[in-house]
């Protein structure tokens, strides 16, 4: 994660916890104080919090649908639908206070990557990309020497290519790159988060991670060489069907991945294999604009197998709550909320 991006999921965070004291009751004098010198602070503050009441506002659809939406028993509880073969699980039939479906929402800012429904691309990586895709646009671009670059969802690069060097600088997302050979034998190189990826073969992928990048070869092979060592010549070769990823404080260990399934997205399509729904839900939101966000922990670490199309993120949704027993709903502008 970049500072800026970390600086902004504070400022969201510290609005949702803003917003739940405020209806919680009146402030006293120091925490009034507290309260105006926080959203003097510029005008971030401010739109974080504008936005944090308007979604709890928003999210108050939620509490009458969380009581309503299970089966009743007997006993005054209900069970909320589950997996065949899972433990059916008690749920209150009172009302879900509005309080507690924010302090859900809250917390979710750690499970599903921020509040915001609508991320908003930074005005400095615009004005530094050559070419760039909009949240769900996959589209190829030409490079000067003959090389393509499929850039993925929410993608930007710039280039800068000389009679020494090709380079290729990842400012977010993902893309793949086939490297065309050069008649001078100048160096392609794609760099991201202050590491670099340097062909050795013909097609790789590079993509943006929260505190750094990840490169996976999907053809002949790559030297990756993390932020500390980028330019020293000190990297490790990757071969076809290999993956590391790389932060400021290292690389980490390399992997063996598919190449068909890591790069799906360029036949449009999207794989889980066992992974958790906080994070299927988080490569999910790359291909939609808005958020979704889990509001139950528990929920949160269950599993989710499958392939799907990234043209129908909400069907995805509905599927995979579907499947593990959840809710879906949609709340304006954008956001989706799982429980």
């Amino acid at each position: 994660m970049t500072e800026t991006q970390d600086a902004q999921r504070k400022i969201e965070a510290e609005a949702a916890e803003w917003v739940v004291r405020l209806e919680a009751g009146p402030l006293d004098r120091a925490e009034r104080r507290s309260f105006e010198a926080w959203r003097r602070r510029g005008p971030a503050h401010e739109a974080a919090l504008a936005y944090a009441r308007q979604t709890w506002d928003a999210m108050a659809e939620l509490g009458p649908l969380v009581a309503d939406g299970a089966a009743a028993r007997g006993d005054g509880s209900a069970v909320a639908p589950t997996v065949p073969g899972a433990r059916a699980r008690a749920v209150s039939r009172r009302r879900v206070s509005r309080r507690w479906v924010w302090r859900a929402a809250a917390a979710s800012v750690l499970l599903a990557a921020g509040l915001g429904a609508v991320e908003v691309a930074d005005p400095l990586t615009a004005l530094r990309a050559d070419h760039s895709t909009a949240p769900g646009e996959i589209r190829s671009v030409s490079l000067p020497d003959g090389s393509t670059a499929e850039l993925g969802s929410d993608t930007a690069i710039a280039v800068a290519f000389d009679d020494r060097r090709r380079t290729v600088r990842l400012l977010r997302g993902e893309a793949v790159f086939t490297v065309a050979a050069a008649p001078d034998t100048s160096a392609f190189a794609v760099t991201a988060a202050g590491g670099e990826a340097r062909a050795l073969g013909t097609r790789f992928l590079v993509r943006t991670e929260d505190d750094g990048a990840d490169v996976a070869v999907l053809l002949h092979s790559v030297a990756v060489a993390p932020p500390e060592t980028a330019g020293s010549g000190h990297a490790v070769v990757l071969t076809e069907g290999q993956a590391v990823g790389y932060s400021r404080s290292g690389l980490g260990p390399v992997r063996s991945v598919d190449p068909a399934r890591v790069a799906a997205w360029r036949r449009g399509r999207i794989v889980f294999d066992g992974a958790p729904l906080v994070e299927a839900v988080a490569e999910l939101s790359r291909y939609r604009r808005g958020r979704i966000l889990v509001l139950d922990p528990a929920l949160a670490a269950r599993r989710v197998s499958g392939v799907f199309r990234i043209d129908d993120v909400d069907g995805a949704v509905a599927m995979i709550a579907a499947e593990l027993g959840a809710r879906a709903v949609a709340l304006p502008p954008f956001l989706t909320a799982l429980y």
